[in-house]
């Protein structure tokens, strides 16, 4: 049995080793993602809020100590203060990550107490949980707002009948493997006509320039996947037309944009065109790399034992 998400398919699409990375490794968000998963939490099930997200109103001390704060933190999660761990445990992870590497124990020691004691502290209090400051809360409520009331994307939140972050999932035969799928649509609209798959993404960019983010995150995938999800994991009056939309916000500029996705489109991101891979090619890729266990290179060449790259109209191997 294999589970197959989006989240696995794109990191696939990056590379083996990122999909592996992701399988394997606690990798920590971003600013960004944060950022972008406090808007989904407030605008779909904000009753979570304070079960996933610790509000801080520490200043975030430079990138350095923060990194530093950050090790000590989780080496030491069972320690309520900076105050009780050694000047020698300080001193050897600043050394280890190179932090101002040509100067004395003490001076380092003490500029570490000092300036990231209470972001410890912090750390401490919010342990399970993602860790956001009050400014970042602020921002995110101004989004969600915007989101409420401009006529451009008003519409998909204050009528019709709205699912917030509905699990659903389905199993399916890829060869000889069953595989089951899952998903979790941030929205699931259903109006007279249609029901809307809609995916909110918060951009630190035009909301106009979205297409570029649509193959660097390798979006194309979600609009297949999770329609295959709604049509095979979820009730629903098959009368009604099934779509997908990206609700798409830029944070500076706070203008919303709702990009449907048109069929030929969905097809693509299922079936890939030129040598872009589609779900289906992945998710027989996924198994292979799964099951034998081999993430150092893409699936072909594994298969070939070399490489192909395409100049003009010609293969070169």
């Amino acid at each position: 049995m294999f589970n197959i998400s989006y989240s696995k398919l794109s990191k696939l699409a990056d590379s083996p080793r990122a999909c592996y990375e992701y399988l394997t490794i606690d990798i920590k968000p971003t600013k960004e993602m944060l950022f972008g998963s406090l808007v989904d939490c407030i605008l779909t099930t904000p009753e979570k809020i304070s079960e996933v997200f610790h509000i801080s109103d520490v200043p975030l001390p430079s990138k350095g100590i923060a990194n530093i704060i950050d090790t000590l933190a989780q080496q030491n999660n069972d320690i309520a203060s900076l105050d009780s761990i050694e000047d020698l445990d300080i001193f050897s992870i600043a050394r280890m990550q190179d932090y101002y590497n040509n100067r004395g124990r003490d001076t380092i020691v003490a500029e570490v107490r000092a300036k990231g004691g209470d972001y410890f502290n912090d750390i401490i209090n919010g342990l399970g949980k993602y860790i956001v400051s009050a400014d970042d809360l602020l921002s995110a409520n101004k989004v969600v707002e915007v989101l409420r009331t401009h006529p451009m994307s008003s519409v998909f939140l204050n009528s019709g009948v709205i699912l917030y972050q509905h699990k659903l999932k389905f199993e399916d035969k890829i060869d000889d493997n069953t595989v089951t799928y899952n998903g979790i649509p941030d929205i699931i609209r259903i109006t007279e006509n249609q029901l809307q798959i809609i995916d909110l993404k918060t951009v630190n960019y035009n909301a106009t320039d979205f297409a570029r983010s649509l193959y660097k995150y390798k979006y194309y995938l979600q609009p297949p996947m999770y329609i295959d999800l709604v049509n095979k994991g979820f009730s629903f009056d098959k009368k009604l037309e099934v779509v997908f939309i990206f609700l798409v916000i830029g944070v500076q500029e706070l203008l919303p944009i709702p990009y449907f996705v048109p069929e030929k489109s969905i097809e693509a991101g299922r079936s890939g065109w030129n040598q872009i891979k589609g779900s289906r090619q992945l998710s027989r890729e996924f198994i292979w790399h799964s099951e034998n266990n081999l993430w150092d290179y893409p699936y072909e060449i594994y298969r070939d034992r070399c490489a192909t790259i395409l100049i003009g109209n010609k293969d070169v191997e």
